[in-house]
């Protein structure tokens, strides 16, 4: 029986452009989705629109910047955007000021010689937007245009799959591989639904399971798509909530799949020597996931699945031991040496070497 997990890696590898870089061009550079939007909304489309304000918006500037250095991730760049926009408090100082009618103002001025420690994203919202002073409630409006410019970002790119999902998963060369596997229950990170479209895979409604949302070609669609449950501070980053991936998936409980958990349960209480062992046999495929620190909540009760061994795809050396390095921080030293040496070892890495829309696999 067979449990597929996949990650962006899927798509990428039919050459679909879901990277957050191939979105952050699409934007910068005017490409497809630009096109898209004013031939199917018009320019005065809220969609449209929304677009042009995303590309003036400070966060994008930033994330465009980062893009020009390399590879970017939103997720992480969130993260560091959220963490700079917090620690500015601590960079200020109070100073009330009198008024004419006798009464106090209280204004908050940036400490001198701050300004230079602060993040560069920090930097640029200080350069365009003004350095101070604030009222309390100027400085809780900056936080607040923050937040809706990352959630500006995330709504663009539900429009940015939507086109992805209509102008380019019809053009994809399917791998024989895929065509050929058997998936009995299928188990989703990416928001497209390629392994259907492409494949015409047929799977029960409780054997497939989109645990950041589907959005196929809904652009309404809830979508978990922000900053690692772990990062979360109670005590910094209460205003920035709705960023933050295990209050999206409570927020969007009712459209995001948690039927995984029920697969959990299910094999959970198997009696494993009640198994066949060619036929009953669980095997869990995670394929082109970087097994990020971030989604250990949903992968490690597959890992502690005691009917199952684990199969772990991967490119190269490098790819190898980034994902064996991620497995450790998912697993811990103990669960990584109990699991990984001994004579069967209940996860296995095995190589993909692709030959045209062929892959041979090699442990």
């Amino acid at each position: 029986m067979n449990i597929l997990i996949i990650g962006n890696g899927f798509d990428l590898a039919h050459g679909l452009p879901t990277k957050y870089s191939d979105y952050v061009d699409q934007i910068a550079e005017h490409q497809g989705i630009y096109e898209y939007l004013w031939e199917t909304q018009g320019a005065d489309n809220e969609k449209t629109v929304l677009y042009n304000r995303i590309r003036k918006s400070v966060l994008f500037k930033y994330i465009e910047q980062q893009r020009e250095a390399g590879w970017v991730d939103f997720e992480n760049e969130l993260r560091r955007i959220i963490e700079g926009i917090c620690e500015l408090e601590n960079c200020l100082a109070k100073h009330s000021k009198k008024n004419e009618d006798g009464s106090y103002t209280e204004r908050l001025y940036l400490k001198k010689g701050t300004l230079t420690e602060c993040s560069l994203f920090l930097k640029m919202v200080l350069y365009e937007g003004g350095r101070g002073p604030w009222t309390q409630s100027g400085f809780d409006e900056l936080e607040k245009d923050v937040l809706s410019q990352a959630m500006d970002f995330v709504e663009l790119f539900k429009e940015y799959i939507v086109w992805v999902t209509k102008t380019k998963i019809p053009e994809v060369k399917k791998k024989q591989y895929f065509e050929n596997f058997k998936v009995d229950f299928f188990l989703s990170f990416n928001y497209t639904t390629t392994l259907f479209k492409a494949y015409q895979k047929q799977i029960n409604a409780d054997k497939f399971c989109f645990v950041h949302g589907m959005i196929d070609e809904n652009p309404d669609s809830k979508i978990v798509m922000g900053v690692g449950s772990d990062f979360y501070n109670e005590e910094k980053h209460e205003k920035f909530l709705e960023c933050f991936k295990f209050f999206q998936r409570y927020q969007y409980k009712s459209e995001t799949s948690l039927n995984y958990l029920q697969w959990i349960d299910y094999f959970r209480n198997q009696n494993v020597d009640d198994l066949d062992e060619d036929e009953n046999r669980l095997q869990i495929h995670i394929y082109c996931h970087s097994l990020d620190l971030t989604d250990k909540d949903i992968l490690l009760p597959f890992f502690e699945l005691k009917n199952a061994n684990v199969w772990i795809y991967y490119y190269d050396k490098n790819s190898k031991l980034s994902l064996q390095k991620n497995l450790v921080r998912i697993l811990g030293r103990k669960k990584f040496c109990e699991y990984m040496l001994c004579e069967n070892p209940k996860v296995i890495f095995r190589r993909i070497v692709e030959q045209g829309d062929f892959y041979k696999l090699e442990d």
